[in-house]
């Protein structure tokens, strides 16, 4: 079997992403599952563990699952951070620009430099489209839409002024606001986007319903372990919810919401 949370390992939480794993294969292993992996898969690419049949346990993003990797993965926890853009097990992205940019609303960015991290993602594009959808009225509302292939390094591209504009999920903020000030140091929040389900844990479709169990099990376990709270504030991870697939059909309402005002793609 193998693991990987991969969506918010950032250099300066490895070590805490590491701990939190290992907690979280010790409550697996008091529920009776005995293969969990001793340590994280960290591969080039996230979908390297999220195809692999072992698969015991993974975190997606919402989009991607709901484009497709609903028919390899399976929903077992979505956690809860407990920080300013989430609400439960829900999330919001933060539309970031220039904190000297002369813009005072969304609608003045038009014309302006976008970037994104990537066109499967839920936080750093799907949601910059559901808020530029309804001042686009159908057309390119930017004049330049960069791929960054991340979160930190959009940010990064808007603060070196390469870019005017980006779209990052609250956790990345947070993390960029605790471990990495600098980075969001020459940022403000000009808008956020509607909130979405937030990046689920998963786990291979093949894994049966007793598996299924004994991983919330493990997890909750893990969560509510007192000896744990400085890992999880670490990683201000506050709890989780046991979604199902119905639940991250808002990500697809989103989506279709700003295809309807016309805007399919960011452009």
């Amino acid at each position: 079997m193998i693991a990987s949370l991969p969506m918010y390992d950032w250099p300066e939480v490895r070590n805490v992403t590491d701990a939190w794993w290992q907690a979280l294969a010790s409550a697996f292993r008091d529920e009776g599952i005995t293969d969990s992996p001793e340590t994280l898969f960290r591969g080039n690419q996230d979908t390297e563990a999220w195809i692999d049949p072992g698969l015991l346990l993974s975190q997606t993003c919402g989009y991607p699952y709901t484009h497709g990797g609903a028919t390899h993965l399976r929903l077992v926890a979505t956690p809860c951070y407990g920080i300013d853009g989430c609400n439960g097990p829900n999330y919001q992205s933060f539309l970031l620009c220039r904190r000297d940019a002369p813009q005072t609303h969304i609608r003045d960015f038009r014309g302006s430099r976008a970037v994104i991290n990537d066109t499967m993602s839920q936080s750093g594009y799907s949601a910059l489209r559901a808020v530029i959808a309804p001042h686009a009225y159908g057309n390119a509302f930017f004049s330049e839409v960069i791929k960054s292939g991340g979160h930190r390094r959009s940010m990064a591209l808007v603060g070196q002024d390469e870019a005017d504009i980006c779209a990052v999920d609250a956790v990345c903020y947070a993390l960029a606001r605790r471990y990495v000030p600098d980075l969001i140091a020459p940022l403000r929040i000009i808008a956020m986007s509607p909130e979405a389900p937030a990046l689920p844990y998963v786990t291979t479709k093949r894994a049966s319903d007793r598996l299924v169990a004994q991983l919330r099990a493990g997890i909750m376990q893990a969560l509510n372990d007192p000896g744990l709270s400085e890992i999880r504030n670490a990683l201000f991870i506050s709890g989780a919810e046991f979604l199902v697939d119905t639940d991250y059909q808002r990500i697809l309402d989103i989506e279709h919401g700003a295809e309807n005002l016309g805007y399919r793609v960011v452009r």
